[in-house]
């Protein structure tokens, strides 16, 4: 799938939410919706478990995170207020609005860069990161108008692969749990993919070819919720 192609995707995807967004007093409530998370709790939640599930020193001024994806770069200052977070933080999203307002309301920090562009092409060169997560990338259904299927897939398989080649530590990866998803759910959020965690986790066997530590799955806020993280690490 053509950069163009998937920027458009995401576009339509996100225009929709934003749509729907009804503006509040509360800020973060807003943004966060807008972005595609139900509301802010969920997505405090989901940096709340990605940075649990990971040994990292966050005091650490050498410590490097990626954020693919990134949003309104929302993850950049949780870890600086709620973890201490002391090293470099990188977030890049697909959308120009997305990492343009990052830069907006992160971007006063100078350990805080953003970038606009598509992950999967951006020229990486001989980037490692100690941490890198994708929280909502995988939300969106590639295969639009049409049920996910084969180009969500694929993508999926491409993204494990990127950030595995990217970590030299961590990598967390979220999506919707197809298991734990009622079937009205997956039928009236056609624009959505869902995928099964043991598919996301061959995925991950397979581009390391089994190189890793450990390989964890967990669903949040309660095992059966759809809302779901995998994450591996690789230190031995």
């Amino acid at each position: 799938m053509l950069e163009e192609e998937l920027r458009r995707i995401n576009q339509d995807f996100y225009s929709r939410r934003i749509d729907r967004t009804e503006q509040t007093i509360d800020l973060e409530e807003s943004l966060s919706k807008e972005v595609g998370w139900g509301c802010y709790e969920n997505q405090y939640q989901g940096f709340q478990l990605a940075t649990n599930l990971v040994n990292i020193d966050w005091d650490s001024t050498n410590i490097s995170i990626l954020d693919i994806g990134c949003g309104y770069g929302a993850l950049a200052r949780y870890l600086r207020e709620k973890k201490g977070f002391q090293g470099k933080y990188t977030g890049i999203d697909i959308l120009a609005t997305f990492s343009e307002k990052a830069s907006e309301l992160q971007g006063n920090d100078n350990r805080n860069n953003f970038i606009s562009g598509d992950a999967l092409s951006y020229n990486w060169k001989n980037s490692k990161y100690d941490f890198v997560v994708s929280l909502g990338t995988l939300s969106v259904n590639y295969d639009y108008p049409e049920p996910y299927g084969k180009e969500s897939l694929e993508f999926a398989f491409k993204l494990v692969n990127l950030i595995c080649q990217l970590s030299c530590r961590y990598a967390c990866l979220y999506y919707p749990n197809e298991k734990n998803s009622p079937l009205i759910q997956r039928m009236t959020s056609t624009d959505m993919a869902f995928y099964d965690p043991g598919d996301i986790e061959k995925m991950f066997k397979e581009v390391t070819s089994g190189n890793y530590k450990k390989l964890i799955t967990k669903s949040y806020p309660t095992a059966d919720n759809v809302k779901t993280i995998t994450s591996i690490c690789f230190e031995k």
